[in-house]
């Protein structure tokens, strides 16, 4: 009875090489993506029915439902210390953090390693212009106070026939160094769905999302440069009034194995004509990665990071709460990764199923096993996996 009562919602997505799929959707044999980005095997498919079901929710805002008796690699701080680490059910993660000290952790991903996609333009550029950029009808313009980002931008625009042409301390036009009418950075922005957009209706491009995790680097890179903040403690956050933007900038973090939590700040009030008017909402990406400094080029910002912080090498995944829902159709799957550790929902490090042998240990509980003895590779089989 291997995969008995462990199980995902069918709705559930599910990592692949390179995309998703959803555990309704997967097959023996399907390859996933393992906790570490590395293919794993599909080895078996569990359908469980209707199941009662439970939301787990983490502290940066990401989710997935499960049932009771689905497995979790997990942390419990409220343990002895050789005991925090473990292999447990929903319930029994619900029960830790009931406890006094409810802090339970999961393990982070480690981000899946692909080659570099082709882009229509350098990562870290489409990063600083979403930030610090304007491109409205026949203007394409930066913003800087920084020599080295100028500069970074003049190398990347110059092989295009372009350059910057300054229009004040802090303003640069991009113009074509013949003089031409054409604009190829602008017929890119176009093409990106980037160009005539307002500070709160912009977004990553798809393809940047997808891209290999040195190219997403860039891309948030170009992202702390212009929009970011690193304070004096060295925490690392990003603001935009863009509400799509900021869960962009979620989904990337996410997926290089970092923690982002997003927070609405309130609407700033400023006055108009003698009139108090509330002004558009912006939101904060509040981001923890393991190596700070990756996430930063301009040196100004990232002499402010310390990647020898206190979370450098024990950065986890906090379980905020364990709540039951209505029930869901479930299913459960194994993989054939040594750690049994596979990728759900928002880049979630989950435990695929181990059997009922595995539960009936868990309880103290002696089983009487009986097999074929037709079937003698049961038991090497029996033998090795107790």
């Amino acid at each position: 009875t291997t995969g008995y009562g462990k199980a995902c919602s069918l709705t559930t997505r599910i990592k692949t090489p390179g995309g998703w799929t959803t555990m309704g959707d997967i097959k023996l044999g399907d390859v996933i993506t393992a906790w570490d980005g590395t293919p794993t095997t599909v080895t078996g498919v569990y359908p469980q029915g209707e199941l009662p079901a439970y939301r787990v929710t983490m502290w940066d805002g990401r989710y997935v439902d499960v049932c009771g008796e689905h497995l979790w690699k997990c942390f419990a701080i409220d343990n002895q210390p050789h005991k925090r680490w473990g292999v447990r059910t929903t319930l029994e993660m619900l029960r830790f953090i009931s406890r006094t000290n409810p802090r339970v952790y999961l393990p982070l991903i480690l981000p899946e390693q692909t080659p570099d996609v082709e882009l229509p333009i350098d990562p870290w550029f489409i990063g600083y212009m979403i930030g610090n950029g304007y491109s409205h009808r026949d203007r394409t313009s930066v913003s800087s106070r920084d020599e080295f980002v100028l500069e970074k931008i003049q190398a990347i625009i110059s092989p295009m026939g372009m350059e910057l042409s300054k229009q004040s301390d802090y303003d640069y036009t991009l113009v074509s160094k013949e003089n031409s009418r054409t604009n190829p950075v602008r017929a890119i922005l176009v093409e990106l769905g980037l160009h005539n957009c307002y500070s709160y209706t912009k977004f990553i491009p798809k393809i940047y999302k997808t891209a290999s995790v040195k190219q997403k680097l860039e891309l948030i890179q170009g992202l702390i440069d212009s929009d970011g903040f690193v304070d004096k403690g060295g925490s690392v956050s990003y603001t935009s009034s863009s509400s799509r933007l900021v869960k962009d900038v979620q989904e990337v973090i996410w997926s290089l194995g970092g923690i982002a939590a997003v927070y609405e700040k309130n609407n700033p009030v400023y006055t108009y004509k003698g009139e108090k008017r509330n002004g558009a909402p912006s939101y904060t990406v509040g981001i923890r990665y393991h190596k700070p400094s990756e996430l930063i080029s301009l040196p100004r910002k990232k002499e402010r990071v310390n990647d020898d912080n206190q979370y450098a090498k024990i950065l986890k995944l906090r379980v905020r709460s364990i709540e039951p829902i209505s029930p869901r159709q479930m299913q459960c799957i194994s993989v054939d990764h040594p750690d049994k550790l596979f990728v759900v929902g928002d880049y979630i490090v989950t435990h695929n199923t181990v059997g009922t042998i595995w539960g009936l240990q868990k309880r103290g509980i002696r089983p009487l096993i009986t097999m074929s003895s037709r079937m003698k590779q049961w038991k090497s089989e029996y033998l090795e996996y107790t």
